[in-house]
């Protein structure tokens, strides 16, 4: 098992131009920002030791550090993969991850959000604890109301 450390944003190398996903963009992780304020980080970064400039590289997470970055913390929980020195090896662990991360669609959101119904949550408990806005949860409800085929 991986031991997860702290370690300071100003440690890590940033470097959006590796990364596959690109630049990621501040208003696209504000919901994440908010999640992570509310919950904490579900999932370290993943970072590599690097030789030059700063003592680590991040390899896996850039959308949660942009996300910390937002929040203005110092420090975010990482795994140090000292295997993920070889660029080669780390480039395929990049895109890998992006690849297998599979988002939901927009029918498994609104069979999860009936299932939180069921548990008795309000429609607004449930914007408020996902970091959504109530029209965000009422499309999906609304969805739920379609004839199957339509779905």
């Amino acid at each position: 098992m991986s031991e997860i450390s702290n370690i300071p944003l100003k440690d890590i190398l940033y470097d959006q131009d590796w990364n596959c996903r690109g630049k990621i963009q501040a208003n696209s992780v504000v919901d994440l920002a908010r999640n992570i304020e509310e919950q904490g980080l579900i999932q370290p970064v993943i970072v590599a030791p690097n030789d030059i400039g700063q003592p680590y590289k991040l390899i896996a997470g850039y959308r949660r550090f942009t996300a910390h970055m937002i929040l203005k913390r110092d420090t975010i929980q990482a795994i140090i993969r000292e295997d993920m020195r070889d660029e080669e090896k780390a480039v395929l662990f990049n895109l890998a991850e992006n690849l297998q991360r599979e988002d939901l669609t927009i029918m498994q959101e609104a069979e999860s959000i009936r299932h939180l119904q069921g548990l008795g949550m309000s429609r607004q408990k449930i914007a408020d604890k996902l970091n959504k806005s109530g029209g965000w949860v009422q499309i999906r409800l609304m969805l739920l109301a379609l004839p199957s085929e339509i779905q």
